[in-house]
């Protein structure tokens, strides 16, 4: 009967082919299929393992942060950036493509000088210690301060050591630190209103200045409004850059520009062809980032923020490749080659990373060279009886809403694809919600539910350019559901049954152009905010 009531309602789902017709997405994430020996053989049938593995990435990355900061230590890459009020996240990674979330390096307590305001957290070892610059605020109609906080790993706790360094009479923001080549360190900071860079010498353990700061950039330029910030310094040969964001942080023109010196101290000679990075019709606001090594120290990337939406605080993280290029007088000029929303080839020298797999969640630990945890939150999500079990709490996908916690993704591949799981989840209030998710980014995904809605229902929810259609269907009652989504071309069929061997397709198929997927499942409670428990007995890909 339950079947029947969904044959007899599909055409007056919103995704009927008379309604939305063809939908065109961005390509924003990017896997493709090339075949890898994994060196395992059967001896008796002799069989080779290939072993899929992903080759590109595509921006933004699935890491919902501002003002990133790349650290390399060993293999290991580590980020910071502007991610708590009252503290800084750090997270991991190989290849600077797939991060996981370690948790706080740094948060305020009742014995920090910094109680908010943590803002553009920027790491560097010395002396086998690791220290991080930053700004934060004392308390509310207080300014600004640049602090510095000690740790014996880049992981953190970071302690505070010198907060703060010095004393202006302006908030005093952005903190970089260069070391020159004869050992000499210098600290760049931004004093704000208007926003101009300024620089000093550091002592030999970088905790705090030693002698006045001198202005660097102010200003000027009609793209660059009030604000010059954000700054990072390289040298190259006998020149240093200065690469800088200006325009507002929170509007779509925010963008990148450099300078150059002879020296650490200037003077600046901003580059005539600034910005050398700014918006484009699908990436809004791009800058405030760092540079870094590919993992074979073979290229330079821009490792940068852009808005997550048109406008607005909440951003994202992004890469791209940095080149010197010659200038036609004899020098060179930096060229930034983004931002990008398309597939690009995965930094030079990156370990392999595996595409989607099955996984009847029997071990003990997640295959972290497959999966990838979006807004991970490891209290939250356990392995437990060949189940992942996540607790559902409130957060959600859904237009200006990114806040779901544990969406659990691998990368897709690029050929055609079933995926399947079944999940045992009891949902009693509505939109909480256990699902199935075919993902490009928070803007760009579809979502197969099974959820609540007034009743036990199934949903198809479609998201593009930040705008969710969502469809409902009767469920039966119970709190055990196979639910399946299969891509053929660009057509997106979903299915539910109530034993894994029936299936029905529910609502009409959803036509999308999706590229560079990732595939996955998750369970969120928004509205109810309830923690409940969604478990999933596998994921099969086929």
């Amino acid at each position: 009967m339950f079947f029947d009531l969904l044959r007899r309602m599909v055409h007056g789902s919103v995704f009927g082919e008379a309604c939305i017709g063809v939908i065109s997405c961005a390509m924003l994430m990017a896997g493709c299929v090339t075949g890898t020996i994994s060196g395992k053989r059967d001896v008796n049938e002799q069989s080779i393992e290939i072993r899929p593995v992903l080759k590109t990435y595509c921006n933004p990355l699935p890491v919902l942060l501002a003002d990133p900061f790349v650290l390399k230590h060993g293999d290991t890459y580590y980020l910071y950036a502007t991610s708590l009020d009252n503290g800084f996240l750090v997270w991991t990674s190989m290849d600077l493509v797939n991060w996981r979330v370690m948790g706080p390096a740094i948060k305020a307590d009742g014995t920090t000088w910094g109680q908010g305001n943590y803002w553009a957290p920027e790491a560097i070892e010395r002396n086998g210690e690791f220290l991080l610059h930053y700004s934060a605020l004392h308390e509310k109609g207080g300014q600004r301060r640049i602090c510095v906080a000690r740790s014996d790993s880049p992981l953190g706790p970071f302690r505070e050591v010198s907060a703060p360094m010095f004393e202006r009479e302006r908030s005093c923001i952005d903190a970089n630190v260069f070391i020159d080549l004869d050992g000499k360190a210098y600290l760049y900071f931004v004093m704000e209103f208007p926003n101009r860079i300024m620089v000093a010498p550091l002592s030999d353990d970088l905790i705090s200045i030693i002698c006045e700061p001198k202005l660097c950039l102010f200003p000027a330029m009609l793209w660059e409004m009030t604000i010059n910030e954000g700054p990072t310094v390289i040298r190259r040969g006998d020149v240093y850059y200065m690469i800088y964001s200006g325009h507002g942080a929170n509007g779509p023109n925010y963008a990148v520009g450099y300078a150059t010196a002879p020296s650490p101290t200037g003077p600046w000679t901003k580059y005539g062809g600034n910005p050398i990075m700014k918006k484009t019709d699908r990436v809004s606001g791009p800058g405030h980032g760092c540079v870094i090594a590919s993992p074979d120290g073979k290229e330079l990337f821009y490792v940068y923020h852009s808005l997550q939406q048109r406008t607005g605080w909440p951003r994202q993280l992004c890469l791209d490749r940095l080149r010197f290029i010659p200038d036609g007088k004899g020098g060179e000029r930096i060229v930034i080659d983004g931002p990008t929303h398309t597939p690009q080839p995965l930094p030079s020298g990156a370990p392999v990373f595996s595409l989607a797999a099955d996984d009847e969640f029997e071990g003990k630990a997640l295959d972290r060279n497959r999966w990838i945890v979006f807004n991970e939150r490891d209290d939250r999500w356990r392995l437990q009886d060949g189940r992942l079990v996540i607790t559902a709490m409130e957060g959600d996908l859904h237009e200006k809403r990114a806040d779901l916690a544990n969406l659990f993704l691998q990368h897709a591949p690029e050929r055609d694809f079933e995926i399947t799981t079944k999940a045992r989840f009891l949902p009693e209030k509505n939109y909480e919600q256990a699902f199935l998710c075919v993902y490009q980014d928070h803007n760009y995904y579809l979502r197969f539910s099974r959820l609540y809605a007034d009743r036990a229902a199934f949903e198809i929810g479609l998201e593009t350019r930040g705008e969710y259609i969502g469809k409902t269907f009767p469920a039966p009652d119970g709190g055990e559901t196979w639910l399946r989504v299969k891509k053929t071309g660009n057509v997106y069929t979903c299915m539910a049954s109530a034993d894994g061997e029936r299936w029905e397709v529910v609502g009409s198929p959803v036509t999308a152009d999706f590229e560079g997927l990732k595939i996955g499942i998750g369970a969120s409670t928004p509205g109810s905010g309830r923690e409940i428990e969604a478990g999933f007995d596998f994921f099969h890909i086929r």
